[in-house]
This record gives structure tokens, C-alpha cells and sequence, in this order.
């Protein structure tokens, strides 16, 4: 029945169309994207939410490709190039993490902090934490980020090609 649908639209998309009628194409239209969109969106939304931080570091000398997924009771899921662990992170390791995130004060950070020249070996961090996300790379890191990006590179480095 959605092919059929959006077949229909596409069909009246390209047919000529009166003014009055274009809006209700456009209106159409717009049921039609988000009649897609939006259960795939409120998806993404449900799997993050178990998510109590984030983390990505990609790239650099060492070509990393580390993922790390902490939820609320410090349950954490790193994913390497090569492997992926699971670890409990005791409340000690927890609370460290915390502390490191309220004394940045992450979340009046900006959003991204970028250099002003690129370069080929830069490594980029993703941190989501608290439904705020900050992206940055090497030469860029602000001084307030380094002891964040630190703690959780000592978490990701728990998990070793065994």
C-alpha cells in the first residue's frame, strides 16, 4: 500500500498543478516524508535513550575506530576495529567519569570545536553526554575537554585484542 502511495504522489508531483492544488501536493508531500521519517527517527530515539554517554574517536596516527556506549548503571559496550567487549565500570570509575564531566561544565561547551587547518592524521572525538554532543579533533580539543577525552580513552583501552 506505500508503494502505491508514494507512486500516486510522485505521479502527481510531476503532473502540472494549479496553485491551490500545489500546496495541497506540498502538504501531501510532507505527510509523506515524515510518514517515513518518523518512525525510523522515534527508533533512533528509543535506542539512545539508554545511552548515558557516548563516545567516538576516529582516525589519527594509530587509525583508531573506538566506539564507547556507558548507560546509567555503568554498564559499557566498547567497540574496537577489531573486537568488542563488555564491562561493568565500578561506581569509583562512574564517579570519576561524572566529575570529570561536571568540571568541564560540558554542557555549556560548543558544539564543535574545529582547526583551522586540517590535517590527514587528526584524531576526531564525538562526546554525547546528556543529550549534548561535542565534536572536536587534534589541535583543537579545548583545555577543559583533554581530562574527559583521557578518562574515557582509559576506559576504551580496558578492551584489548585478546
Amino acid at each position: 500500500m506505500q508503494i502505491t502511495f508514494v507512486q500516486r504522489a510522485q505521479r502527481i508531483c510531476q503532473s502540472k498543478l494549479s496553485s491551490p492544488d500545489r500546496h495541497k501536493h506540498r502538504i501531501l508531500k510532507l505527510f509523506v516524508i515524515f510518514g517515513f521519517l518518523l518512525p525510523a527517527i522515534s527508533n533512533c530515539a528509543q535506542q539512545k535513550s539508554n545511552a548515558f554517554i557516548e563516545y567516538k574517536r576516529v582516525g589519527g596516527f594509530a587509525n583508531y575506530d573506538d566506539h564507547l556506549t556507558i548507560d546509567n548503571e555503568g554498564n559499557a559496550t566498547i567497540s574496537r576495529k577489531t573486537h568488542t567487549c563488555e564491562i561493568t565500570l565500578e561506581t569509583e570509575q562512574m564517579n570519576l567519569i561524572n566529575t570529570a564531566f561536571d568540571e568541564a561544565a560540558f554542557q555549556t561547551l560548543d558544539r564543535a570545536y574545529l582547526p583551522t587547518q586540517k590535517g590527514g592524521d587528526l584524531t576526531e572525538y564525538t562526546i554525547s553526554y546528556q543529550g549534548q554532543t561535542v565534536y572536536t579533533m587534534d589541535s583543537a580539543v579545548p583545555d577543559q575537554l583533554w581530562p574527559i577525552i583521557e578518562t574515557l580513552n582509559q576506559v576504551v583501552e580496558t578492551c584489548e585484542n585478546t
